[in-house]
C-alpha cells in the first residue's frame, strides 16, 4: 500500500489533485460554519482558498523548509494541510459576521447604494463598525 500511494503522489500533478481536494473539504468544512446559505459564496471562496493557500504552502515549503523541489510530497502536503486547518475557522467566522452584518444592516446599506455608495467605500463603512 505505501508503494501505491508513494508512486502516485510522486506523478507530476498528482499531488495538485490531492492539494484540490483538501481545499475542496476545507471550503465544504467554511460553509457548514456560515449560518447564511441563500448567497452563493462557494465558488469564489473555493477559487481564492484554493490561490492563497498554493501560494503561501509554496513560500513556506520553498523559502523557509527549504524543500526541493517545493512541490515535494513529503512537505508540501503537510504544510498545505496545516495552512488549510488554520485557516478554515477565520474564513468562516469573517463570512457569517460579514453577512449577518449585511443583513441587520440591509435598510443602511440599501440606502447608501441608492445614493451613489461605492462598494469598496461601503465595505469601508461596515469595517469602521465592527
Amino acid at each position: 500500500m505505501y508503494l501505491v500511494l508513494y508512486s502516485v503522489l510522486h506523478l507530476p500533478g498528482s499531488f495538485f489533485c490531492f492539494f484540490c481536494i483538501m481545499v475542496a473539504f476545507a471550503v465544504r468544512i467554511v460553509r457548514g460554519n456560515v449560518s447564511e446559505k441563500s448567497i452563493p459564496f462557494v465558488l469564489p471562496s473555493f477559487i481564492s482558498m484554493l490561490l492563497v493557500y498554493a501560494v503561501v504552502t509554496s513560500i513556506v515549503t520553498g523559502l523557509i523548509v527549504g524543500a526541493r523541489p517545493f512541490w515535494h510530497p513529503q512537505y508540501f502536503i503537510p504544510m498545505a494541510g496545516m495552512v488549510a486547518g488554520n485557516s478554515m475557522t477565520a474564513l468562516g467566522l469573517s463570512l457569517d459576521r460579514l453577512l449577518s452584518d449585511l443583513k441587520a444592516k440591509r435598510d443602511l446599506v440599501e440606502m447608501q447604494l441608492c445614493l451613489g455608495a461605492t462598494l469598496l467605500s461601503l465595505t469601508g463603512y461596515l469595517q469602521g463598525c465592527a
